[in-house]
Protein backbone atom coordinates (compact mmCIF):
# COMPACT_ATOMS: atom_id res chain seq x y z
CA UNK A 1 0.00 0.00 0.00
CA UNK A 2 1.17 3.82 -0.60
CA UNK A 3 1.99 4.02 3.85
CA UNK A 4 3.84 1.00 3.83
CA UNK A 5 7.01 -0.72 2.20
CA UNK A 6 9.14 -3.67 2.44
CA UNK A 7 12.85 -3.49 1.94
CA UNK A 8 15.68 -5.90 2.65
CA UNK A 9 18.25 -2.71 1.79
CA UNK A 10 21.14 -2.24 4.33
CA UNK A 11 20.84 1.52 4.16
CA UNK A 12 16.86 2.06 4.57
CA UNK A 13 17.26 -0.01 7.49
CA UNK A 14 20.19 2.36 8.70
CA UNK A 15 17.81 5.22 7.80
CA UNK A 16 15.09 3.93 10.21
CA UNK A 17 17.77 2.73 12.98
CA UNK A 18 19.31 6.38 12.87
CA UNK A 19 16.17 8.14 12.83
CA UNK A 20 16.17 9.62 9.38
CA UNK A 21 13.38 8.05 8.48
CA UNK A 22 9.91 7.60 10.02
CA UNK A 23 9.86 5.66 13.01
CA UNK A 24 6.87 4.06 13.10
CA UNK A 25 8.04 0.52 12.17
CA UNK A 26 8.55 -3.22 12.65
CA UNK A 27 11.39 -5.44 11.83
CA UNK A 28 11.22 -8.72 10.91
CA UNK A 29 14.41 -10.96 10.05
CA UNK A 30 13.58 -14.89 8.33
CA UNK A 31 12.99 -16.30 5.18
CA UNK A 32 10.06 -17.73 3.28
CA UNK A 33 10.21 -19.69 -0.17
CA UNK A 34 8.28 -21.62 -2.46
CA UNK A 35 8.76 -24.08 -5.02
CA UNK A 36 7.62 -23.30 -8.83
CA UNK A 37 3.91 -23.03 -8.62
CA UNK A 38 3.46 -24.07 -5.18
CA UNK A 39 2.34 -20.74 -3.88
CA UNK A 40 -0.31 -20.65 -6.50
CA UNK A 41 -1.46 -24.34 -5.43
CA UNK A 42 -1.64 -23.57 -1.91
CA UNK A 43 -4.04 -20.34 -3.15
CA UNK A 44 -5.95 -22.33 -5.17
CA UNK A 45 -6.72 -24.69 -2.31
CA UNK A 46 -7.96 -21.94 -0.01
CA UNK A 47 -4.81 -22.49 2.53
CA UNK A 48 -4.31 -18.63 2.18
CA UNK A 49 -6.61 -15.82 3.21
CA UNK A 50 -5.93 -13.19 1.11
CA UNK A 51 -6.78 -9.63 2.71
CA UNK A 52 -5.90 -5.68 2.11
CA UNK A 53 -2.97 -4.24 3.82
CA UNK A 54 -4.48 -2.40 7.05
CA UNK A 55 -1.34 0.11 8.71
CA UNK A 56 -3.17 -0.07 11.52
CA UNK A 57 -3.07 -4.10 11.88
CA UNK A 58 0.92 -4.01 10.97
CA UNK A 59 1.69 -0.72 13.51
CA UNK A 60 -0.67 -0.92 16.44
CA UNK A 61 -1.74 -4.42 17.09
CA UNK A 62 0.31 -6.46 19.48
CA UNK A 63 2.29 -8.85 17.61
CA UNK A 64 1.23 -11.67 19.45
CA UNK A 65 -2.58 -11.18 18.59
CA UNK A 66 -1.97 -9.92 14.86
CA UNK A 67 -3.10 -13.12 13.11
CA UNK A 68 -6.22 -13.18 14.81
CA UNK A 69 -7.23 -9.51 14.37
CA UNK A 70 -6.34 -9.81 10.80
CA UNK A 71 -8.49 -12.86 10.57
CA UNK A 72 -11.45 -10.91 12.37
CA UNK A 73 -10.86 -8.23 10.08
CA UNK A 74 -11.37 -9.89 7.07
CA UNK A 75 -14.05 -12.66 8.26
CA UNK A 76 -15.73 -10.71 10.46
CA UNK A 77 -15.84 -13.48 13.58
CA UNK A 78 -13.17 -14.97 15.26
CA UNK A 79 -11.52 -18.43 14.32
CA UNK A 80 -12.72 -19.82 17.82
CA UNK A 81 -16.42 -18.76 16.64
CA UNK A 82 -15.70 -22.04 13.82
CA UNK A 83 -14.55 -24.48 17.02
CA UNK A 84 -16.47 -26.88 17.99
CA UNK A 85 -16.78 -27.72 21.62
CA UNK A 86 -18.10 -31.00 21.35
CA UNK A 87 -16.41 -34.06 20.95
CA UNK A 88 -15.64 -35.98 17.73
CA UNK A 89 -13.81 -35.06 14.69
CA UNK A 90 -14.69 -31.50 12.93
Amino acid sequence: GPELAITGDATALGAVILGEEPQAFRFLIGCAGWAPGQLEAELAAGAWLPADVDLSLVLDVDPDAQWDKAYEKTIGATAVAFTSTRGGSA
